[in-house]
């Protein structure tokens, strides 16, 4: 009769891949650490994965830092940091960040449409496409990355304790 370690190491043995790991290992608390990384590299850096400043098309073209100097003034009037970009103009974007996990994959998903176009319209001479754009805002950067292996490493580790006690 197999043991409990012989059962888990069985079930183990069945994932074949780095993200059938990883979505084994990924708990609620974990996936919401990981949003909030995102959200917080946005709001506290202006940042993308790759650690790149976000600046808008027309800021670019004003040989201005970030924003244009019509959306410092409105973002001025709101109360909001013009201090870099921050893709949190009503919150909607930030809020919409979420993880989706299937058997073999972790995606980490938004909308980024808004009321009067995609946010990507206001990028488009820093990235070459669309879908760049929205991959290089939504991965993990590389201290994001290893604050998730710390995780999957810690939730194994819960994992293994109670397998062992």
């Amino acid at each position: 009769m197999p043991t409990t370690l012989d059962q888990w190491m069985m079930n183990l043995s069945k994932l074949r891949t780095p993200n059938q790991i990883i979505t084994r290992f990924l708990n609620v608390k974990t996936q919401k650490k990981i949003i909030k990384s995102v959200q917080d590299r946005l709001e506290q850096q202006g940042v993308d994965s790759d650690i790149k400043k976000l600046q808008t098309d027309t800021a670019k073209s004003q040989n201005q830092k970030f924003y244009s100097k019509r959306t410092k003034k409105i973002k001025r009037d709101k109360g909001q940091r013009i201090d870099h970009v921050t893709l949190k103009d009503s919150g909607k974007f930030h809020d919409d960040i979420k993880i989706e996990l299937t058997e073999n994959s972790l995606e980490i998903t938004s909308d980024f449409e808004k009321a009067n176009g995609n946010i990507y319209e206001n990028f488009q001479q820093s990235y070459d496409s669309e879908k760049e754009f929205e991959q290089k805002i939504l991965d993990l950067d590389f201290n994001e990355k290893q604050e998730l292996i710390y995780e999957i490493q810690e939730n194994l580790t819960i994992e293994l304790q109670k397998v062992f006690s």
